[in-house]
């Protein structure tokens, strides 16, 4: 019996530990799934012009291949070190800080960064900033934390990415801003070439994630207190309310959707300047992302948001993605809000639009930098104020590198989101955007009313400055607007499409009357579209997608149908049938089904 039971034990204790095992294999297998490619290729794939993303996590079964482990982290930490040694001028003692946002692989994926950084520079050079923002990460070179002199620093983030997907956006003192594209292809090299050296061994890795070293340094704190007091002094400067000055936004309640990602530590900063934040939501950082989308742009994330202002009575909504660098606002009435009183989506063109109001004020004359995709009324809206549109690029890192080319540009800026003024160092912060105009809410004499160097008088009811969207109260909108994206067909150069259905749309324009090409066309190409009568206008712009086999098509109407007939038109002169072989049009002739209008305009 003895005999039996002792058996019985070690069959169990074998099935337990065999049991363990797998688990652990399983765990680690998530993380790093092989991937038998060259040195170059491995990190060369990562790259995604300005920064780094690949996938971080096999999730729900998917099956896609690992691209960014521990293994790469550790060599682009090491490459990244070396970079940052070798702009130095003078040789001197360097300290790189890692941030994070909230996704599940983000600890390992630092942690890794910084051994790399330690394999290079030694203990003495690390600082981990744990949970972060990509603002505040950068801010660590600016303004970095007392005694320690951070000549760089690395965001981990895949900004509004799904859970599975992480990323590197790296920051340098000596560029005074993030790295560009050729800078990022040299640390790219380097980690291919150091993977190469060293035979792609990483002696620090301990799957399934790996840990902080003692020895390092950490500023935890930098994010909620040093960066987060930063930005409240910015609301503090901005409202400049006498009596108030130390929480000027009592009375007002403003909520934050931060999507559980890093942004949670806003609320601290609106609490600390009086605001009630009753009724902010997805505020936990969770990097499985369990509710909406975590992007501004993102209509389910929108109306969940417009909901919570609803229900709170709330003046104000702010939401931000993951890593903060992006944000979008909700109008609201507040608690005098009158029944059935409808939230008001503040992104895109309008959110555009009041930053350029504020600009436009404090810098008369400014040009305002945009991507491609903004709308003729936007334009209308800043020539209106002396302003200049120049309409630029997609993709936020070309739409700043080409503000700060121009002396007399104060803010750049896209419809996702992306804010940058040249006050803040044209640092893309979607944080500071949206202090910004809180500010100009809490300040009786403001944009919002008339006031200030436009020296008309304060206002006799200084709520009145809580509502925003009288910022754009003049700002002519579209009836309609869509996105339809063209995928390139299997087996087609993407470079090859884009050509053949720019050289399409210019022999449909020429034949058409009433559309015009647009003078400048720094990215693919945009027609307007006049309306017979002359009284409305719609336009198109065809461009390569940024990341994807995709040529995006944009458009824009002010007419109700507007779209649908310039989609006929398009259709109707042969656009379909000269490049249906390379791009896929079902997406165009999918959104034309059951739409009414005519057929071409």
């Amino acid at each position: 019996m003895a005999r039996s039971q002792r058996k019985s034990r070690a069959a169990l204790f074998l099935l337990a530990h065999t049991s363990a095992l797998l688990l652990l294999r399983q765990r680690a297998l998530s993380f790093s799934v092989p991937s038998p490619i060259s040195s170059v290729e491995r990190f060369k794939r990562l790259q995604n012009q300005f920064d780094l993303r690949g996938t971080a996590l096999v999730s729900n079964g998917k099956g896609k291949m690992v691209t960014l482990s521990p293994t790469e982290a550790f060599f682009l930490g090491q490459a990244f070190a070396t970079w940052v040694v070798r702009q130095q001028q003078a040789p001197a003692p360097v300290t790189i800080a890692v941030g994070r946002d909230s996704r599940l692989t983000g600890p390992a994926l630092s942690y890794s960064l910084l051994e790399g950084v330690e394999a290079v520079c030694g203990s003495d050079a690390v600082l981990d900033l744990g949970l972060c923002s990509t603002p505040a990460t950068f801010h660590a070179c600016l303004d970095p934390p007392p005694g320690l002199a951070v000549a760089g620093s690395i965001m981990v983030t895949a900004s509004h990415l799904p859970m599975d997907r992480n990323g590197m956006k790296m920051f340098s003192r000596v560029v005074k801003g993030g790295l560009g594209e050729k800078e990022v292809s040299e640390v790219v090299a380097l980690a291919s070439q150091l993977y190469e050296e060293q035979h792609g061994v990483y002696p620090g890795l301990d799957l399934p994630t790996t840990r902080p070293h003692p020895q390092w340094k950490q500023a935890h704190n930098l994010l909620p207190n040093i960066y987060g007091e930063h930005l409240a002094q910015l609301i503090r400067n901005s409202a400049a309310n006498g009596q108030k000055w130390e929480r000027p936004l009592e009375g007002m309640r403003i909520l934050v959707n931060p999507g559980n990602g890093a942004g949670g530590f806003f609320l601290r900063v609106l609490e600390a300047c009086g605001a009630d934040t009753t009724g902010s939501f997805n505020v936990e950082p969770d990097g499985h992302f369990p509710n909406q989308n975590p992007n501004p742009e993102d209509p389910a994330t929108m109306k969940a948001t417009m909901e919570a202002v609803a229900a709170a009575k709330a003046d104000l909504a702010v939401i931000l993605d993951p890593d903060c660098d992006r944000v979008g606002l909700v109008g609201g009435g507040g608690k005098k809000a009158p029944a059935g009183f409808q939230p008001l989506a503040l992104n895109r063109n309008r959110l555009i639009a009041m930053a350029a109001a504020v600009v436009l004020r404090d810098h008369p004359g400014s040009t305002i930098v945009t991507d491609s995709v903004t709308s003729d009324g936007l334009s209308r809206f800043i020539s209106r104020r002396g302003g200049k549109h120049l309409r630029y690029k997609k993709g936020y890192r070309l739409v700043i590198e080409k503000a700060q080319s121009l002396p007399d540009c104060w803010l750049a800026m896209e419809c996702s989101g992306h804010a940058a003024f040249r006050e803040n160092g044209f640092l893309d912060d979607g944080a500071f955007l949206a202090i910004k105009l809180i500010g100009e809410m809490a300040c009786p004499v403001s944009v919002l009313t008339g006031g200030g160097k436009m020296g008309i008088a304060m206002p006799t009811d200084a709520a009145k400055g809580k509502d925003l969207s009288a910022l754009i109260a003049d700002l002519d909108e579209p009836v309609e607007y869509a996105e339809i994206r063209l995928e390139v067909r299997e087996g087609c150069d993407k470079g090859v499409a884009t050509e053949h259905v720019l050289k399409a749309f210019e022999w449909v324009v020429s034949i058409n009357s009433v559309w015009k090409m647009e003078k400048e066309n720094y990215e693919g190409l945009r027609a307007k579209v006049q309306e017979i009568r002359g009284e409305k206008t719609g336009w198109l712009h065809f461009r390569p997608s940024l990341h994807d086999p995709v040529v995006a098509l944009t458009c824009e109407s002010e007419l109700d149908g507007g779209i649908a007939a310039m989609l006929g038109t398009l259709i109707d002169g042969g656009m379909l049938d000269a490049t249906n072989d390379m791009v896929d049009w079902s997406s165009c002739t999918e959104y034309l089904r059951g739409r009414r209008g005519p057929r071409s305009l």
